[in-house]
């Protein structure tokens, strides 16, 4: 592996970490787009269409930054020399690319299931009060749970993801034969 190759890898797990953000953006845009659709009052939607246009930027760069990797080499204007020195380590760019999607799911697990717990334990509690003239919102607890399966997802699916994402990627040199002595 030269070092182009690793820094190709390092590129993908930054935008894999901004599909993560997106990911969990996601839910917390579903629950307003259905009461303004909803509603028939005016709304300000002012606000709806910058967020959106701020997650389609976040969009195009997780697109680039994953997908479009060698141009992204390209305009970082790495040194022709990288591409001659080759690293040492016997660790392929599939295996770099699968512990970073463990990682990440891992992460977003970490960080959701006590949320999810939370909620889940309020939810019951207000749901018990015998004199509530409404029932408690379940938005919160609708919107930590699909982070979870999220989550899962990104684990379970993990190769088909990295072939989705390889399937673009030019062959790359070899490392050339270690001359015996």
């Amino acid at each position: 592996m030269n070092l182009r190759t690793l820094f190709g890898i390092i590129i993908k797990v930054f935008g894999f970490f901004i599909i993560k953000d997106i990911l969990a953006t996601l839910p917390y845009l579903i629950t307003p787009i259905m009461s303004l659709a909803g509603s028939e009052e005016k709304f300000d939607s002012g606000t709806l269409i910058v967020t959106l246009l701020i997650l389609a930027l976040y969009f195009a760069i997780a697109y680039a930054l994953i997908f479009k990797t060698e141009s992204m080499l390209n305009l970082l204007k790495l040194e022709p020399e990288l591409s001659d020195e080759y690293l040492t380590f016997d660790v392929s760019a599939v295996n770099i690319l699968t512990i970073a999607l463990i990682i990440l799911a891992g992460y977003l697990l970490i960080e959701e299931i006590p949320d999810f717990c939370n909620y889940l334990f309020s939810y019951y509690e207000q749901s018990q009060l015998r004199f509530q003239a409404t029932k408690p919102p379940i938005s919160k607890l609708m919107i930590s749970g699909i982070k979870i399966v999220i989550a899962f997802l990104i684990i379970g699916e993990r190769k088909k993801i990295i072939q989705l994402i390889q399937k673009d990627e030019p062959a790359h040199e070899e490392e050339p034969a270690q001359e015996e002595a």
